[in-house]
């Protein structure tokens, strides 16, 4: 069993848009994370990110955006996806780095292409020792991504770490190889930002389907030219699983 820290519904962000927890910066200055966590890395040579073009087509329309505020303020801009109809997966840090009173969560939303309205948040849980947290969500959603481990060579992600210059928020992708993995987090050679935390990292299967191998969380590791994710092994499933069944068991007691 993992140990799990669970809380129960946040209140919607009314008259917020969906934003970035900063101003865009340049992409040259990369280099400080949440509370000094380095949570992005700029890699040379690596491909540009650049925007969806199916954005309401799979895997794409299971990614949302996270805002975390704070008496109306955003304070923190996160991604993840939806892994079950109600069931959002993100990054734990995304939940315990900032203080926060109110959330929501925008799947597939895109502020020039998609004005996706916000969902609101019904449980949460985090695993206590892996960068994973799930989100139960109020409003179920027709597409989701698998969870399982992939031999690709390449993957790619998609999150919201990159806003337009404006500073509203698009979906964004590049692919990168992977660089290596330990058997806790996987190593690949695509850049992130702030913001990009949560994120699936994808494994293109033979038969063209996307499947989530990890779970983008950070910038540090071992490898160089590389952002790193935790690896969706049996183990992280099986501890995803008992987060849901925790968050689960919030809602009946409420």
């Amino acid at each position: 069993m993992c140990e799990i820290n669970a809380f129960g519904p946040l209140p919607m962000i009314n008259g917020v848009q969906p934003a970035p927890s900063r101003a865009p910066r340049p992409h040259a200055d990369l280099t400080v994370g949440l509370e000094g966590r380095t949570t992005e890395k700029w890699i040379p040579g690596a491909m540009t990110r650049k925007s969806v073009n199916a954005i309401n087509a799979e895997p794409w329309n299971a990614i949302g955006l996270l805002n975390l505020a704070m008496h109306g303020q955003v304070v923190l801009a996160g991604s993840g996806f939806m892994c079950a109809p109600d069931v959002f997966l993100t990054a734990r840090h995304n939940l315990t780095t900032k203080a926060y009173d109110a959330a929501g969560v925008w799947i597939a939303y895109d502020h020039k292409r998609n004005q996706s309205a916000p969902i609101a948040i019904r449980a949460r849980a985090w695993h206590s020792t892996l960068d994973l947290a799930v989100l139960i969500l109020a409003v179920s959603q027709s597409s989701t991504i698998p969870l399982g481990s992939s031999t690709s060579l390449t993957v790619s992600i998609g999150g919201y770490g990159i806003p337009y210059m404006d500073g509203t928020m698009w979906l964004s992708t590049a692919e990168g190889v992977v660089k290596g993995e330990n058997g806790v987090h996987v190593g690949y050679a695509v850049n992130t930002q702030e913001g990009d935390s949560g994120a699936p990292v994808l494994a293109r299967l033979p038969g063209g389907a996307f499947r989530a191998l990890a779970v983008h969380t950070t910038g540090q590791g071992s490898l160089p030219d590389s952002n790193f994710g935790s690896l969706l092994t049996p183990q992280a499933i099986a501890g995803i699983g008992q987060l849901v069944a925790f968050a689960r068991n919030q809602i009946k007691g409420e």
